[in-house]
């Protein structure tokens, strides 16, 4: 059984410098987004784009 603390997650008031981070560690290029209070309550998704697009950066499609 997978962990929910063991899978990349990320929490709606972390920065975006640490989504960066797990994504990058993880290989992944989307991350959900969990309610701090309990992980079991999935707020949304962040993507790689998303996170890139906040910094101004252009992604390739």
């Amino acid at each position: 059984m997978l962990v929910a603390l063991d899978f990349p997650h990320d929490h709606l008031d972390n920065p975006l410098h640490f989504e960066l981070e797990r994504m990058s560690q993880a290989k992944l290029d989307v991350l959900p987004v969990v309610n701090r209070a309990d992980i079991h309550t999935l707020e949304g998704v962040v993507t790689l784009q998303d996170v890139l697009g906040a910094y101004g950066v252009e992604g390739t499609k």
